[in-house]
């Protein structure tokens, strides 16, 4: 089977097509994840930003608990460590 110019040029724009797939697919994971890193990076922000202003409004541990519970979503445990965490912050 004899190759005419024309055959490589199809089986050459077909494989460019292919490695622009790969890296488009490849671009838009790592978008993706850099998107899930700052939208969680974020989360983190909002949850200090809201204990610290709880505290700035004479808020005891306990009721901050329920807050963190009721508005994040935070167990008790993890409300626990948040807390003393930004206590630390504040000394």
């Amino acid at each position: 089977m004899d190759l005419s110019s024309e055959d490589v040029k199809k089986i050459i724009s077909e494989g460019s097509k292919t490695v622009g797939e790969l890296l488009l697919k490849s671009y838009k994971n790592t978008i993706n994840q850099e998107g899930v890193r700052a939208f969680n990076e974020a989360i983190q922000i909002g949850i200090q930003n809201t204990v610290s202003s709880l505290y700035d409004a004479d808020v005891d541990d306990m009721n901050i608990i329920c807050i963190l519970n009721k508005y994040w979503g935070i167990n008790r445990d993890e409300a626990i460590k948040l807390i003393a965490f930004e206590k630390k912050l504040l000394r």
